[in-house]
């Protein structure tokens, strides 16, 4: 990439407005690629159980969560969703450092024991019915950091 800005700035000699509009295009291009690079993965799986495995489920999910977080150091977060229509459906959301941690998760010891065991539990799933980048979030526990306030009382609520 930089011998290409090498070469457009020997051609500015040339052609200096379009040049610099060009320079700032690629510019922008490159900036964003970056930003993308750094931006968490998201991936968002659903499920449907057995009406009498729903428990069992939720317990199973919630270990699996904890020791994701705990063990795998490129698995940031896990939320695990009940379906208030279908309380059989269960989503499952997880955001990795990156792809590359999301296609590493796909791979570990931690998956493979969950799937094993919940596969007795499932009618239907793991389906993944979203993948793709992070691009912002805004919660309460966001709010109170950003304004620099103790909202502890809003919690209790």
């Amino acid at each position: 990439m930089l011998n290409l800005f090498q070469h457009l700035i020997k051609l500015s000699y040339f052609k200096r407005g379009k040049l610099i509009f060009l320079f700032f295009f690629l510019h922008q291009i490159r900036n964003f690629k970056i930003k993308i690079q750094v931006m968490r993965y998201v991936v968002i799986v659903a499920y449907r159980v057995f009406p009498d495995k729903r428990e069992s489920f939720f317990n199973l999910v919630r270990k699996e969560a904890d020791a994701l977080v705990q063990n795998e150091l490129g698995t940031l977060h896990v939320t695990n969703m009940i379906d208030q229509i279908d309380p059989n459906k269960f989503l499952n959301l997880k955001i990795f450092e990156s792809k590359e941690a999301y296609e590493e998760h796909k791979k570990g010891l931690i998956l493979k024991a969950f799937l094993q065991e919940a596969d007795e539990m499932v009618i239907e799933g793991p389906n993944v019915i979203f993948e793709g980048i992070h691009m912002y979030s805004c919660d309460d526990y966001t709010l109170e950091q950003k304004s620099g306030e103790d909202m502890t009382a809003y919690f209790k609520r």
